[in-house]
Order: C-alpha cells, then sequence, then structure tokens
C-alpha cells in the first residue's frame, strides 16, 4: 500500500472590489458591518454602503464636510459617528451632520471604541471620551491620561503619555512594555497570551517588556491578524496575503490573484466571513466547504466513473492496471491489486463496490469487464457461468438472495448467481440502455434505461409501469429512498411518489416554480438525516422541504478555478461526507458545515415614499404617526411607493424579490426592487417582501410594513352619530332662535315707537310750540312778514323731519345732523340769535353709514340751550362735534352756560324726562343692536369755583351699529 499525498489546504470563495467594481475611492481605510448586516466601508472619496450586490455612496450631498472618512462606529441601530479627518460626525443612515467640538483645540480624529458604557475617541493629540453628541473631554483610566485606546476581543489596552502600554485588568492598568517613540501602533492582538503590535515600521511582539520585530515563515510582516478559528492572516514586506494554519502557510494573494494589501484593517463578519479592507479595496474571504482533490490517475474521459464505499473510512474512485484508486480522510492513495486476468488496457474504469455482506470479500462491478469478487488482494469472477454480453452498466446487490442484478445495453436484466445466470426482457425494453437498478421497498426491482420506461421486476415477471408516472417527457430518472420514489424529468421538475406496494401514487412537484435552481439534474443522493443532495449541470445543490410548499435550495460552491464542477458524474454519501466524482478528481464537501451555515441576511425597506414624500420626513411633521410597528396614514395619504433590498453576500446573482398585500398571493418583482401602490382605500394592510436568488429561493427574513389608512371622516361613526346629533340641535337651534329674533324685532318695535312717541311729545312741549307761535306773531304784528314767514317755514320742515323720522328705527348719522341744525336755527330765530352755534364733523367718520335712533341727541341740546346758555348773560356759546377713535363714534355737545345751579335741581320735570327717554333709547340699543353706550358729563368750573359750562360725551361703539 502507497501514499499519493497532496497539501490538506484551506479553500475559499474570494470576491474582491475596488473602484473598478462599486467603491468610490482607491483608499479604503475601514470597513464595519452593522446591526443589520450592511457593510460600511470607510474611503477617500466617502462613506460607501454596501448589502452585497449594490453600493450606496454618501459624499458632501448627505452632509459630508470632507471627503477623506477614516473609521465609522455604530453606536446603536441606524446611529452612526464618523471620523471625518478633523471632525466628528452623526451619520443616521441617510444624513450626516457635524457634532460640535467644545474644545478650543483641532484634533485629527483616528478611530473611535466602546469601552464599558463610554465612547472613546482617538485622536493625534490624546484620547478623548465622548459624553454626549456635542461634549469631549481627556480620557483617563485610574487617574492616569490616555494617548491612545486599543481593544482586541474582550480586552482593552492603552498607552499613556509616557509611551508605556498597559493592558486594562479589572479596574486596574497592568505595565507591559515600554513603546520606542518612534512607534506608532495601529492594531493589537494576542495570540495564545503573546501579545503583537502591527505598527507604522511592521509587526513587533512583547519580550520582557521590549518590542521586538516578529518574522514568520523567515518573512518580515506589515500586519497580522488572527481569526476566531485560530487561524493567522498576515501580510509580508511585499504586501501579499497569508494564511497559516494547522498544514502550514499558503499565499492567498497568489492562490486567488488578488492585489497587493497595503495597510489592511481585518473584520470578520456575522457569517464567518473575514473581510479585508486595503488602499486598494475590499476583499472578502468566505469558507468554501467543497475541498477538491486532483486524481491524475484517473484521466479517462472515455468512461465515467463512480464514488463508493470500500471500506469503513476508504472512498473507491476508480480501477486500474495497479488497483484501487481511493480516498481515506481525503488523502489521496492506491490500494495494489493482483489484475493478472483483466486487461486494463493502460486505462482507468469506473468499478461500483458493492454492499454484500461478505466477511472476507467484496464484490465489484467493472464497466465493461464484468462482475467480480475481491478476496486476498486479487480478483476473480463472481460466476462461474458466462454472460454473452459484458457490457454492464448498471448494478444492485440483493442480499436476500444473494443475487446481483445487472443490465446492458440492449434492455436485458441479468440476475448472476456464484453458479447461474438469469435474464429477463420485456418487449417495451427491446434496444433498452438500462442504467438504473433499484429496489422497492417490498423487495420488488425497478430498472429503467435510455427509452424512459420504467418497469418492474416481481416474481420472475417483468411489467411496464410508466404508465403510473405523472409526466410526458421521454427524458427521466428515477431514484428510491426509503418508502418514495423520486422521479427526475430532465430539465423540467422533481416528482414525488408514493410507494404502495408496487403502485405509485404521485405527491408533489418540485420546480421553479417553488425553489427548484437547476431542473438538469444528473443524479440525487441522500444523507442519513434524509436531506436530499442534487447533481446538476450548474453544480451541486442542497435541497430542503419548506412549510409553504416551497423549497430552500442553496448552492454549494466549489473551489474557486476548478473545471470539475459542471463535470460532476456521480455523488456518494459517507460519515458526514459528500463525495462528488468528477473527471479529474473528487470534491468532498462537510455536509454539517454546509447545513450550518444558513443565510442570516436581513431583508429590508431601503425607502417608503407616501405621496411622493418620504416617511421619515411625514412622521417629523406629525402628519404620520407610529405605534407598535403600525404606521397611520391621513387619508388622502394613500399612494406609497416601497424599496425594497437584502443585505446577501452569498456570492451569486442579482436578488430578486417576491411580496405581499395582506393576503393577495405571492407576486414576482421582475428587474425592479419597486413595490408601487396608488390611491389604496381605506383599511389596515400588511406588506410581505421576501428576497429570492436568481439561482435559487434562500432563507431571508421577511421585511413586513404594516399601515393603517384612514377612512375620510365622512365614513366614520362617530362623524355619522355628530351629524344626527347636530342635525337635532341645528333644527331645535333654529327653531328658538326664530322665536328669540321675532321675539326681539317686536320688543325694539314696540319700544322704538314707543320712545319716538315720547321723544315726540316731550320734544313738542307746549312752551317751545307757544313759543313759536308768540314769535311768529311779533314778527306779523312788527310787520316783519318775511322774518314770520321764513320762521314758519323753518318751524313746519322741523316738524315734517320729526314726524318723517318717527316712522323709522334709525335714521343715517347725516339726517341727524341736519334735523339738529335745522332745530338749532329755529331755536336762534326764536332767542333773536343769543347765541351761536357749530357742528364739527371729522374727517373720519362716515356718515352715510352709521346708524343711530333719529331723536337720540336731541335732548341734550335742548337741555345745553334751554338750561344753559339761556339764564347765562353775555356770549353764549353751543358746540357740537362728531369724531370716530378706537373703533366707537364720539359725539360731544359743549355749552359755556351757567351749569347746574341749586335751585336747578328743584326743576325736575322738562329734565327728568328727558333724561328718562334718552336711557330708554341706549337701553334698546344694548339689547337689539349688543352694543354697549356709554354718557359721560364733565362740568367745567373757573378758579373762583364758578361754573363756566357743560360738556355730554356720547360714546357710542361701531362694531355693531355699522352692520
Amino acid at each position: 500500500m502507497f501514499f499519493l499525498q497532496e497539501l490538506h489546504s484551506q479553500h475559499f470563495i474570494v470576491k474582491s472590489f475596488d473602484y473598478n467594481n462599486g467603491l468610490i475611492s482607491g483608499a479604503n481605510h475601514f470597513t464595519l458591518q452593522d446591526s443589520i448586516g450592511f457593510y460600511w466601508t470607510c474611503c477617500y472619496g466617502g462613506l460607501v454602503r454596501f448589502d452585497g450586490s449594490t453600493f450606496k455612496a454618501f459624499k458632501n450631498s448627505e452632509g459630508l464636510v470632507h471627503y477623506d472618512v477614516n473609521h465609522i462606529f455604530e453606536k446603536r441601530k441606524n446611529d452612526f459617528i464618523l471620523c471625518n479627518q478633523y471632525s466628528l460626525l452623526h451619520f443616521d443612515g441617510q444624513k450626516i451632520s457635524s457634532l460640535k467640538n467644545k474644545l478650543n483645540t483641532k484634533y485629527k480624529f483616528e478611530r473611535i471604541i466602546r469601552f464599558n458604557d463610554a465612547i472613546i475617541c482617538n485622536t493625534n493629540k490624546g484620547a478623548l471620551i465622548l459624553s454626549n453628541e456635542d461634549s469631549l473631554n481627556a480620557f483617563y483610566i485610574q487617574s492616569e491620561p490616555v494617548k491612545s485606546l486599543f481593544q482586541y476581543s474582550d480586552d482593552y489596552y492603552f498607552i499613556n503619555h509616557r509611551n508605556e502600554l498597559r493592558k486594562v485588568l479589572g479596574d486596574q492598568p497592568i505595565f507591559l512594555a515600554n513603546i520606542p517613540s518612534d512607534l506608532y501602533i495601529k492594531d493589537i492582538a494576542d495570540f495564545e497570551g503573546q501579545i503583537y503590535l502591527t505598527t507604522n515600521k511592521g509587526v513587533y511582539y512583547l519580550q520582557t517588556n521590549q518590542c521586538v520585530p516578529f518574522e514568520l515563515n523567515g518573512q518580515k510582516l506589515n500586519s497580522i491578524y488572527q481569526d476566531q478559528k485560530g487561524r493567522m492572516w498576515y501580510t509580508d514586506a511585499q504586501h501579499q496575503l497569508w494564511l497559516k494554519h494547522v498544514n502550514g502557510f499558503e499565499p492567498l494573494s497568489k492562490k486567488y490573484n488578488t492585489k497587493e494589501v497595503i495597510e489592511p484593517q481585518y473584520m470578520e463578519d456575522r457569517n464567518g466571513n473575514l473581510v479585508v479592507t486595503s488602499l486598494y479595496g475590499l476583499t472578502i474571504y468566505k469558507e468554501n466547504f467543497c475541498e477538491e482533490t486532483m486524481i491524475k490517475e484517473i484521466d479517462n474521459t472515455e468512461f465515467n466513473y463512480n464514488s463508493s464505499l470500500f471500506g469503513i473510512d476508504t472512498i473507491c474512485v476508480g480501477i486500474n492496471q495497479q488497483g484501487f484508486v481511493v480516498l481515506v480522510d481525503h488523502k489521496k492513495m492506491t490500494i495494489p491489486l493482483n489484475t493478472s486476468n483483466i486487461d486494463f488496457e493502460g486505462k482507468t474504469f469506473r468499478c461500483e463496490i458493492e454492499p454484500t455482506g461478505y466477511t472476507d470479500g467484496k464484490l465489484i462491478r467493472i464497466s465493461r469487464k464484468g462482475i467480480y469478487l475481491y478476496q486476498g488482494g486479487s480478483l476473480k469472477p463472481f460466476s462461474d457461468a458466462s454472460l454473452e454480453n459484458w457490457s454492464l452498466n448498471a448494478g444492485y446487490y440483493d442480499s436476500r438472495s444473494k443475487a446481483y442484478y445487472t443490465g446492458n445495453d440492449v434492455g436485458i436484466l441479468y440476475k448472476i448467481s456464484p453458479h447461474k445466470i438469469d435474464q429477463f426482457s420485456h418487449h417495451a425494453a427491446k434496444g433498452l440502455f438500462i442504467n438504473s437498478i433499484q429496489s422497492f421497498p417490498n423487495g420488488s426491482l425497478i430498472f429503467m434505461g435510455t427509452h424512459e420506461k420504467l418497469f418492474r421486476l416481481s416474481n420472475n415477471d417483468v411489467v411496464d409501469i410508466t404508465a403510473q408516472l405523472k409526466t410526458s417527457s421521454k427524458t427521466f430518472s428515477v431514484f428510491v429512498h426509503k418508502k418514495t420514489l423520486w422521479l427526475v424529468v430532465h430539465g423540467v421538475e422533481i416528482q414525488v411518489y408514493d410507494i404502495r406496494g408496487n403502485d405509485l401514487h404521485f405527491i408533489r412537484r418540485i420546480s421553479k416554480l417553488n425553489g427548484l435552481a437547476d431542473a438538469n439534474i444528473a443524479g440525487i443522493c441522500f444523507d442519513e438525516r434524509d436531506n436530499l443532495w442534487l447533481n446538476t449541470f450548474s453544480g451541486v445543490y442542497y435541497l430542503k422541504m419548506t412549510g409553504d410548499s416551497n423549497v430552500y435550495c442553496k448552492k454549494i460552491f466549489v473551489q474557486q478555478g476548478s473545471t470539475n464542477a459542471p463535470m460532476i458524474n456521480h455523488l456518494f454519501y459517507a460519515k458526514q461526507h459528500l463525495y462528488a466524482t468528477g473527471i479529474g478528481g473528487v470534491m468532498n464537501l462537510d455536509v454539517n458545515k454546509v447545513l450550518q451555515e444558513y443565510p442570516s441576511y436581513q431583508t429590508y425597506f431601503s425607502s417608503v415614499k407616501v405621496n411622493n414624500a418620504e416617511l421619515d420626513i411625514l412622521q417629523s411633521q406629525g402628519i404620520v404617526d407610529q405605534r407598535d410597528d403600525v404606521y397611520f396614514f391621513p387619508t388622502h395619504y394613500n399612494s406609497i411607493l416601497f424599496q425594497c433590498n437584502a443585505v446577501y453576500y452569498g456570492f451569486d446573482d442579482a436578488i430578486q424579490f417576491q411580496y405581499q398585500l395582506n393576503e393577495g398571493g405571492w407576486k414576482h418583482l421582475m428587474g425592479t426592487h419597486t413595490i408601487q401602490y396608488s390611491d389604496l382605500g381605506s383599511g389596515t394592510y400588511t406588506l410581505q417582501v421576501k428576497a429570492i436568488n436568481k439561482l435559487n429561493p434562500t432563507f431571508f427574513t421577511r421585511a413586513v410594513f404594516k399601515f393603517v389608512i384612514h377612512p375620510p371622516y365622512w365614513k366614520t361613526w362617530w362623524f355619522r352619530g355628530l351629524m344626527v346629533l347636530c342635525s337635532v340641535s341645528c333644527i331645535y337651534w333654529f327653531i328658538k332662535r326664530r322665536d328669540a329674533i321675532k321675539e326681539k324685532e317686536n320688543k325694539w318695535a314696540l319700544q322704538m315707537s314707543e320712545l319716538k312717541l315720547t321723544a315726540l311729545q316731550s320734544q313738542m312741549n307746549p312752551h317751545f310750540i307757544f313759543n313759536s307761535m308768540n314769535s311768529i306773531q311779533n314778527y306779523i304784528m312788527q310787520q316783519k312778514p318775511i322774518e314770520a314767514a321764513r320762521y314758519l317755514s323753518k318751524f313746519s320742515l322741523l316738524m315734517r323731519r320729526i314726524l318723517d323720522q318717527s316712522f323709522e328705527h334709525s335714521a343715517p348719522l347725516t339726517e341727524i345732523i341736519d334735523t339738529l341744525k335745522m332745530y338749532l336755527e329755529l331755536e336762534s330765530y326764536r332767542f333773536n340769535h343769543g347765541f351761536t352755534w357749530h357742528i364739527e364733523v371729522k374727517e373720519n367718520v362716515e356718515t352715510e353709514s352709521i346708524k343711530l335712533p333719529a331723536m337720540l341727541l336731541q335732548p341734550f341740546v335742548e337741555n345745553a340751550i334751554i338750561h344753559g346758555l339761556m339764564p347765562k348773560d353775555g356770549d353764549k356759546r353751543l358746540t357740537i362735534l362728531f369724531e370716530e377713535k378706537n373703533n366707537c363714534l364720539y359725539c360731544l355737545i359743549e355749552d359755556n352756560g351757567v351749569g347746574f345751579r341749586e335751585q336747578r335741581k328743584t326743576e325736575k320735570t322738562h329734565i327728568s324726562r328727558g333724561q328718562k327717554l334718552i336711557e330708554d333709547m341706549l337701553q334698546t340699543m344694548k339689547d337689539i343692536l349688543q352694543t354697549n353706550p356709554s354718557i359721560e358729563t364733565l362740568h367745567h368750573k373757573d378758579e373762583f369755583g364758578k361754573s363756566t359750562g357743560t360738556t355730554i360725551s356720547i360714546a357710542i361703539p361701531l362694531n355693531k351699529i355699522n352692520q
């Protein structure tokens, strides 16, 4: 026995991104994965968000004041702090705003670290603590100022201002080493208790409190990082990335043809991928659970070969003149074999080792050679009977009958025993190339071939059971697993049947419509947990049924650069590994690791617009409310646009989406990520979105958006109830108001009529009429007929004017003033022009639009003449002024008469009737017009206390009387 070994290396799927395929700059500093799953890359040029398929750049249009972003720190979901050269910035996932630095010092911010519950900023002038968004202060540990703070795993290290490296252990700083002044530490790592420093001059390690340059594999290192699996990643002086693991060193840059790695930053994401960020871009290393072993000994492309179990830990992949070519513990070897009685013609042939239960040998079928029994390192024919055709294509060993069944390329099925060979055929199988023989649970056999006919062998009778299949295709394969038959309709679908005795009962279809990634299936295989694995033209897939009639179909990536992936010919499961045998090699898949790698990526709504406005803006304006993850929209905010996306680093084709509104059924988004609804009716809605890959649907989380559109107010129950209540109230109020108005109108009319009558009677007193008649008589006796006629004419006009105004509740101020003028002229004649009078109207008084009770002012004027001016000797003056101030009409009646005297107080008859008349008029105005006039009397006296006149001021608000 001898080995043909090769190095057991690490395999990765590698994707690199630079300025040419997504990033906005050739200088990249740092990458962070946030709590949702986004990658955020800090570049010279701005900030870039990457969700696995789409890059989004944030520049000065989003508030970035300087293009060079050094570092990003996540405080909480959608809440970040950025280091932007000489400033700190707040970032909410969409907009960037500056944090005010109240310190009078200019800092260059380098990195932000969470230290316990505090946020620490490393700067070029020492570490600062950010207590809140606008307060920076010097950072101390145990009263010791900190120059720089570092974090590795759960440990913290800091450098004080004496350039001492210390480790924070509990609450106490532990001294580690003195750092040379020319050494600038970029990062710290701790491997098995040994501290390593990545500096501006390479990698150093600590030895007896000193920094010592570190070399690995004879190379000086520029950076070093240990991942969660204990593997060491590092870059050398030539800026090449290396990986150190238990089996040695691997030059990853050379192996995967990536660019130089300059000033790298390392980050492991939540899915175990390593992201290396350098000046040239970022590279993602995703571990590949498929290891490939190239087998040069099997280079025959004329005959395919299968993999089968040779021993407990040995996989046989072929046979040649030297022996069996096998894999043991994923290492290639050859088991020597005496093959002197077999002519291999210098070729390697496919062979299948059947589980026979023999303790001293194995049953082996060699394609185009025959059936052999392997014993003692030699092969001998299994049966001493001869076959007419040794072109055997499929086989099955029946442990109950101790017979081996195989078929040839003309439709004959052989039953081979050690001393006998039986053959079976069916007229429909004539010329059939038998390529599959399997057993039903009840012991009967089924076989099929190139004619795409399915036959059952039971009690030595061959029956055509093709009619039991629900397919019209002439190209299919069948696979039996336990009590289920899996029918592969090539290029179309998989059909699943339940086996009941000798009959098949259809269960379901699996196609691209419900999740099948590639219908061009060459073979299927089940592991010990009944998981289904598919061998397709595009590679290997793992298929799992889901609870919603769909399937989860995950593509298993092969090693990059391998030519084996599309040429897989056989799948074989053994010892929790899946072996995919192809031309030129065997790929080994660790089933447990594949099954544990469920996608944990997040489907999300990248934007929601309502009536063309961003949702967050509407929330900030109070238009949209949110309670318990439900959004409430006003009635007319019913045109909604959703932009959906998913964080996905599966290295497959672009993502597509399915969506469902309420229970309306799932719909596909074809070539877009946008869902739009216009003029939605009022109601409660739930929008669900799930991401699917172009090749296969995956276990993405579903994004859910719940919202309620309020109905218009006229459709609400409260509005309808309010309308009924308002209608009843309005009818009641209308009736009551109508009655009240009618009552007030009647009362007003009655009062005004009575007041006018009283005014007429009080003004036309006997003294006035008697004196007027006497004056006319005197003019006649004195032979002054012209004066008598003029006086009589004015008297008659005044009487006519008073009588006319008595029929209206009110009169314009113009007419009232004209009436006063006529009255004053008549009184002046009567008293031989013994007094002078003057009426003044200010320009701002609108005499045409202001209406007052007709006889409101006449009693005050009469009192001023009769009781104020007439008893006086000398100059007698009467002045009447109308002006408007503060929305009030002011009427001032001023005389320079004798004023009130004690003896006048007993003369009550005329004065009391005039005052009572005015009081009644004012009260009527207050009740009817809802206005409140006021009267003020001013008595003027000289320095000796003698009366010099009286002023009556009447103020009438205009807010009602103008209406």
